[in-house]
């Protein structure tokens, strides 16, 4: 509901909608299920008289599922044509599903247009696939591309508390052998370029550059603080204060590094990301892998950028001058040998823009 400005009004039409009255309409076979235990169900048990093949089916609490399924079983016309569409339905423009990876789902957003080769994003911390969506957009323009949410974050199924940085990598590396992608550039936002490194180096026939946005990569004073620290478990609370300290930490981490180190040291001194709308979206989103984000966000803060020293793909490093991120940067571009540095850019179009020329 926090997702939709006006979720109230389809509420008022839900509410406002003379049920009862449109159930002694129906002039196809329909199932009304009365579980055991909702409440609910008791408005479900006074329908009577109702028209043939329109029927109430009260269950038990564990036997729900079942009944659901028989009950499509029993509305069954057994007619298994589908008349073909005269047109294709257009596309839109991103789309989404889930990849099975084992007995678990990713999910995947794709777009974009042209020729060029995949590029995929890998978001950073407190993050998912949808916070890079309007630069994913703006980049498809000129190719198609695919945004993840990884393991454990957003609507993605976890790897579990000892996945490593390689796991994740695997990972990521089995959702694009699943979407048939065999060629394809790299993005890695925060600590998601780490992720994009490790991947390179897991998939290097395959990758064919690298992009790095204001990537995370501590040093070895900081890197166990920023462990212990960084991303710690979201309990929920009863009365949803969770949400406001939740809020208050994306928030910081626009104004600090680390976002609990609130002390004129550790001021980032650039423009903050703090509009509304975007820290709304961001929000919903990381609270979504609440308990498992951590996971990926220390798995990635443990990356020493020397580990990736023998990694001969260009990489594009973005970041902005005086940010106390720059620093982090500079330690890639220190440690790779085919690395440059680039001024980072707010506008999504721009920075698209120059991700498109840096890339090809």
């Amino acid at each position: 509901n926090m997702d939709a400005a006006d979720y109230w009004l389809g509420y008022r039409a839900a509410f406002s909608h003379d049920s009862r009255a449109v159930m002694y309409k129906l002039g196809v076979k329909a199932t009304i299920v009365a579980r055991d235990g909702d409440v609910l169900a008791p408005e479900a048990k006074r329908l009577t008289d109702l028209p043939t093949g329109v029927r109430v089916l009260e269950t038990g609490k564990d036997a729900w599922l079942d009944a659901i399924r028989e009950s499509l079983a029993w509305c069954d016309t057994g007619d298994k044509t589908v008349a073909a569409a005269l047109k294709p339905a257009p596309r839109a423009l991103t789309w989404r599903s889930f990849a099975d990876v084992g007995p678990s789902q990713r999910l995947v957003r794709r777009g974009g247009q042209g020729p060029g080769r995949h590029l995929v994003f890998l978001h950073g911390e407190m993050s998912s696939s949808r916070v890079v969506l309007p630069l994913a957009a703006a980049a498809g323009a000129t190719r198609p591309y695919l945004a993840m949410d990884v393991a454990g974050n957003g609507e993605s199924d976890p790897l579990g508390a000892g996945a490593t940085l390689a796991d994740y990598a695997a990972d990521v590396g089995a959702v694009l052998r699943a979407a048939g992608i065999d060629s394809y550039d790299l993005y890695g936002e925060g600590v998601g370029a780490a992720l994009a490194l490790e991947l390179a180096t897991q998939d290097v026939d395959r990758v064919g550059k690298v992009v790095l946005d204001q990537p995370v990569f501590a040093d070895d004073d900081a890197r166990a603080d920023l462990i212990a620290h960084f991303a710690p478990s979201i309990e929920a609370k009863w009365d949803g204060s969770h949400w406001l300290t939740s809020w208050h930490m994306l928030r910081d981490r626009s104004f600090f590094w680390p976002w609990y180190s609130r002390t004129q040291d550790a001021v980032r001194w650039r423009d903050p990301e703090i509009d509304p709308a975007d820290l709304q979206v961001r929000l919903l989103d990381w609270l979504k892998g609440r308990a498992t984000y951590g996971d990926y966000v220390r798995a990635c803060l443990g990356a020493n950028p020397k580990a990736y020293k023998a990694l001969r793909l260009p990489v594009l490093v973005c970041a902005v001058d005086g940010d106390a991120l720059a620093q982090h940067a500079d330690r890639i571009v220190d440690a790779l040998p085919n690395a440059n540095r680039h001024e980072w850019q707010d506008n999504p179009s721009v920075f698209a823009a120059a991700i498109a020329t840096f890339l090809g």
